[in-house]
């Protein structure tokens, strides 16, 4: 088996703002640098935690391997302990075998057929839980190419973003609007959440998007509605001509 390595798997990587190499494996980022301190400085732990769940956060490739085998840990990355990873082969998922229904947080590993010839291939990461992952291994001498998506996203909100309580990551709500818009989509949703002017501000890496979509709702009514129009009004003062 053919073990891919960082660069490859950066290259493929929909969804996140960065990759990082840990000292237990790849870390997926889908906030900046700047959005993480600004939960740090200025929000509740939970919230600063939930920043580092994998959600909307996934691979995205062509390939002639017959074969997939990867191996995550999964750690505390909201109230949720469940999650799985799906992987997806031209449009059909495969059996879901790695994770659980209940407790999905420490390794977990998984090796699945793909079939014959080429196909899209679609990796997606726990919406709730923080993914780290140790390896992705496809066929020795298999091709490899990444998958581009025709546009690019931004999705703001709060718990419905994040993707509570979907069982599957490729069952929440910014992930599949992802999929129907054909985009690379950077989900800040945060379980909790309202608006927070200063999200706006935060410019993301060599990410301008085409799409922006915004879902505050039922937490914190009354403060929502109060910070709604501030938001708004910074939103478009950077962002102008987006949608």
């Amino acid at each position: 088996m053919m073990n891919l390595q960082t660069e490859q798997i950066r290259a493929m990587t929909l969804g996140a703002d960065r990759v990082t190499e840990e000292k237990d494996g790849l870390r997926f980022h889908r906030f900046t640098e700047e959005q993480e301190a600004f939960y740090h400085e200025t929000s509740p732990e939970d919230f600063y935690i939930k920043t580092f769940a994998t959600a909307g956060v996934g691979l995205a490739f062509r390939t002639d391997s017959r074969t997939l085998a990867l191996r995550v840990r999964n750690s505390r990355g909201s109230s949720r302990k469940f999650g799985f990873v799906d992987v997806e082969v031209n449009g059909e998922f495969l059996p879901r075998t790695v994770g659980s229904a209940e407790d999905a947080t420490g390794e977990s590993a998984g090796r699945f057929d793909l079939g014959e010839g080429q196909k899209t291939v679609r990796v997606y990461f726990p919406q709730l839980l923080v993914c780290t992952l140790y390896s992705l291994e496809l066929d020795d001498g298999a091709t490899l190419k990444p998958l581009k998506p025709a546009r690019r996203m931004l999705i703001f909100g709060d718990s419905i973003t994040q993707g509570y309580d979907a069982l599957c990551p490729s069952h929440s709500y910014a992930t599949r609007l992802a999929n129907l818009l054909d985009a690379d989509a950077r989900n800040k949703g945060i379980g909790g959440e309202v608006f927070q002017p200063k999200l706006a501000l935060a410019k993301e890496h060599d990410f301008a998007p085409d799409l922006i979509t915004v879902a505050y709702g039922t937490p914190r009514t009354r403060r929502a509605v109060a910070a709604r129009e501030s938001w708004s009004q910074e939103l478009r003062s950077v962002r102008p001509r987006r949608r």
